[in-house]
């Protein structure tokens, strides 16, 4: 019986999280006019229809930023993973210069971040 319970807490609180996900791609799929006599919004559409896609990613604004967004995050990402291979190796080996001190900016630096 407990387990019982436990697994419909778990299914519900999954569900109060998916759920919504479903409906804001469901209502962005879904024709204007449904979307409209829905109330706005809509969880499982009659037919699907792309042109709210289409009219966003066009060309203009939000594809440029999108690029932007896109192209920042793999330069970041590079970056980091440069950076903290070759931080991890240099703190992998005893016989680099300064070893310990690098070690113990880390570690303080993990420790007391700033908020």
């Amino acid at each position: 019986m407990e387990k019982t319970l436990k697994a419909i807490i778990l299914l519900i609180a999954c569900a109060m999280v998916v759920v919504p996900f479903i409906g804001i791609i469901s209502t962005s799929i879904a024709p204007a006019d449904q979307v409209t006599e829905a109330g706005g919004f809509v969880l499982f559409p009659r037919d699907i229809d792309l042109t709210a896609y289409q009219s966003i990613l066009s060309g203009g604004v939000v594809t440029r930023a999108l690029l932007v967004s896109i192209f920042v995050t793999g330069v970041g990402t590079l970056i980091s993973l440069i950076l903290t291979s070759t931080l991890a190796w240099a703190l992998s080996r005893r016989g680099t210069v300064a070893n310990k001190q690098m070690l113990l900016l880390v570690l303080v630096s993990l420790l007391f971040a700033p908020d």
